[in-house]
């Protein structure tokens, strides 16, 4: 569950990849046009800045041998998977308001896992939980990187900020819209995000590109998602739509096609990462030639990590995690397949070359989940109820576009107990023609065959009903603690 805020809207996020055309639809005109303009620009260096002339280096290659891929599991604990197993270590958070710590992002400090959370840093090492702080004045921190020399670097919409030797310090740097933080091999930091790339040169922040004064009125405008060191030494600045290849100042752009590239690393001489649009593997050759591995198989994820042998793995609204080995091949745990993964994955890392051997995938298990539905106390029969990661606007109903939608509906007293399998669940309940969602409650982290009491929904608590969207919201703090 995330802020309060959230909740009282839907949401709809949107990744800057550009105003492409459906797959297989032809550029306009007016399109091609446009990126040609932009290429032109790029590459006579009107948007240059003084990083270009910074001399980087690729991070030293090193051998890579087998190791554990981590998933966090939304206020449950750290999922380990390694050697054709998977075990889950829970950490319990102490509620805020009811609100749990959600973790935003997770990195590798060596073999440990680091998250960032709503509340801060955190690192998990030997099975013990040590709290790292956050620095001080910087809200709605959504990046997390850690540089190959350990320093810890974070940052948003409103600054970046690193920690060396236990101290926060921040960094005299705005980036709005930040994407990636990265490194190279000589010490320097790049910061990739929609409009603007910084390298920090020694003290100094440089941009290497600012695209943010370009024309408004272009259908197609950069939009920077990573800056990595090829092996080679040229600098990569990545869009969805173009490459930037910077040797020894000079400029060359390359145009890619559908689907584009967001993010990833290289593995050996080929770029590894996902694709913008579509999720699915995608490989980048050291001339700038994009390949999408097995194109048909596009995945609709959010959460996602490349290891050391090629493979995309990524948490999936549909499945619970699929593994998209280098030649396409796709191993897939639907809910309940992998009990230790039985929430929602917030979070994704992979170390070293990743497990040598992937658990096998067993009959999804299942939890029952239950609650009441009530007006004034009394109960209310025959009410349809559904279950769902996150409601949303009813289309038709709040949970019909939430792949992980199951349906009931109350018994004679109003109680309802539904079979569903092991991920995360809210729950909204349809009563005299208006949707009610209970707020604050949901069923996460269930063993096989576990049961949970989700919470009762009592019409006459709701509140600040939002009656354009059908909505209207339940909360129960005054009586009925949270099951957090």
């Amino acid at each position: 569950m995330r802020h309060p805020a959230l909740l009282l809207a839907l949401v709809v996020l949107f990744t800057g990849c550009g105003k492409k055309p459906p797959s297989g639809r032809e550029e306009s005109p007016e399109r091609k046009r446009d990126r040609e303009a932009v290429r032109t620009a790029l590459e006579a260096g009107t948007y240059r800045g003084a990083g270009q002339d910074v001399a980087v280096a690729p991070i030293p290659a090193k051998a890579e041998a087998a190791g554990p891929a981590y998933a966090w599991i939304d206020h449950v604990g750290l999922a380990t998977i390694e050697k054709g197993t998977a075990t889950l270590a829970r950490f319990p958070e102490p509620a805020t308001q009811g609100l749990p710590l959600y973790v935003k992002a997770m990195a590798l400090d060596g073999a440990n896992p680091v998250m960032l959370g709503d509340r801060g840093v955190f690192e998990i090492s030997a099975g013990q939980r040590t709290d790292l702080g956050a620095p001080e004045d910087l809200l709605g921190l959504d990046t997390l990187a850690i540089a190959p020399d350990g320093t810890i670097w974070v940052g948003g919409d409103r600054g970046v900020a690193h920690r060396k030797g236990g101290e926060w310090t921040r960094e005299k740097v705005e980036v709005p819209d930040l994407e990636s933080i990265d490194f190279d091999g000589a010490g320097h930091v790049f910061l990739s995000s929609r409009n603007d790339v910084f390298v920090l040169d020694g003290a100094a922040w440089k941009p290497i590109v600012r695209t943010k004064v370009m024309t408004e009125g272009h259908s197609m405008r950069p939009w920077w998602h990573q800056t990595v060191v090829a092996p080679n030494g040229e600098l990569w600045v990545l869009s969805c739509d173009q490459l930037m290849r910077i040797v020894a100042g000079k400029v060359t752009v390359v145009d890619l096609p559908e689907p584009g590239f967001s993010h990833g690393r290289f593995v050996g001489d080929t770029l590894v990462g996902k694709s913008c649009l579509t999720n699915s593997l995608v490989h980048i050759a050291m001339d700038g030639a994009l390949t999408e591995v097995v194109p048909k198989a596009r995945l609709e994820g959010y959460s996602q990590a490349i290891d050391g042998s090629g493979r995309l793995w990524v948490a999936l609204r549909t499945m619970m995690l699929t593994v998209v080995g280098a030649d396409g091949t796709r191993t897939e745990y639907p809910a309940g397949s992998l009990p230790a993964l039985g929430g929602d994955i917030a979070a994704l890392v992979v170390t070293g070359k990743g497990p040598d051997a992937l658990p096998a995938a067993t009959p999804s298990a299942r939890a029952t989940i239950t609650g009441f539905v009530l007006t004034g106390g009394t109960p209310l029969p025959r009410i349809s109820v559904e279950l769902c990661k996150q409601p949303g606007t009813p289309a038709p109903t709040p949970c019909a576009k939430d792949a992980s939608r199951v349906t009931g509906e109350t018994d004679d007293k109003g109680a309802f107990h539904i079979s569903a399998p092991l991920r995360s669940f809210q729950v909204v309940a349809k009563v005299d023609g208006h949707w009610y969602w209970l707020m604050n409650h949901e069923c996460t982290g269930l063993d096989p065959n576990a049961t949970c009491a989700i919470g009762t929904i009592e019409t006459t608590k709701a509140m600040n009903p939002n009656e354009a969207a059908g909505l209207r919201f339940v909360s129960n703090h005054d009586g009925e603690p949270s099951p957090f």
